[in-house]
């Protein structure tokens, strides 16, 4: 994804991510991988006392500042079907065994 660092477009971002979710349903394991490859340079776990592993996805360097931007929406309490968009591609990263 070319991304200039000063802007990123969010509605693309998003609409990718919807279209990979579109997409999971009926690929196969190798798909499943590029796909989350192509936002993703790596899958990191951790501990967690309450909730056991936790994966946490680090985005591809032109990805995060949609990742950002997400975040801040999120914790501001801002209304947006990002945070449903992310919750389900963590649930397809854990699915693959990312």
């Amino acid at each position: 994804m070319a991304v200039h660092e000063s802007h990123v477009d969010i509605e693309w971002c998003r609409q990718y991510v919807v279209g990979l979710l579109d997409t999971w349903e009926g690929a196969d394991a190798d798909q499943r991988t590029r796909l989350l490859t192509s936002i993703f340079d790596q899958i990191e776990a951790a501990a967690d006392p309450e909730r056991g592993l936790l994966l946490v996805g680090v985005p591809k360097g032109g990805w995060r500042p949609f990742f950002e931007y997400v975040v801040a929406q999120l914790q501001t309490g801002a209304s947006s079907n990002l945070s449903d968009v992310l919750e389900r591609l963590g649930e397809l990263a854990r699915a693959a065994g990312w």
